[in-house]
């Protein structure tokens, strides 16, 4: 595979996390199925996808979507701040999990602990404390940054 075509697979990797970001808002406004179901069900495609492309996929990838859409039935709306936080670092923690099998299939591990920490950070910062105090650029960020290196995790062999 030419250089070109890998920066071509990256590039489009990133162009993927921007649409399924829209779902994860598009979900936020009305019908959280659509945010559950549908914008994970998207990132498990993209992670298909791509691994079928790199030559990597494992049908273990497919933990992915059961786990990331686990995540996104968290509630986190609580009256208590330190409530809200705990939720959100839940959240988080299980979001950074998620893609568990491709960290293992791709020997990705500093890469999936980052995508841990960011994921926390993430949606304990800018959910809990709303930093932007706008839901729809929250809801964006929170999805960009807390899926932002699931499909870099698969790689090339």
């Amino acid at each position: 595979m030419s250089q070109y075509t890998e920066q071509w697979i990256y590039a489009l990797q990133v162009v993927w996390l921007g649409l399924f970001s829209w779902f994860y808002g598009r979900g936020g406004i009305h019908n959280t199925a659509i945010r559950r179901y549908l914008g994970t069900g998207f990132m498990m495609l993209g992670i298909v996808g791509f691994s079928l492309w790199l030559g990597t996929f494992h049908w273990a990838y497919f933990s992915f979507w059961p786990i990331a859409a686990g995540g996104c039935t968290i509630g986190y709306g609580r009256k208590y701040e330190n409530q809200k936080v705990f939720r959100r670092f839940l959240q988080g923690l299980v979001f950074g999990i998620s893609p568990i099998a491709l960290a293992i299939y791709n020997h990705a591990w500093g890469a999936w602990a980052f995508q841990i920490g960011l994921a926390i950070a993430t949606c304990v910062v800018v959910g809990a404390f709303n930093v932007f105090a706008n839901a729809r650029k929250n809801e964006t960020v929170i999805a960009a940054l807390s899926f932002a290196l699931v499909l870099f995790l698969v790689s090339k062999p």
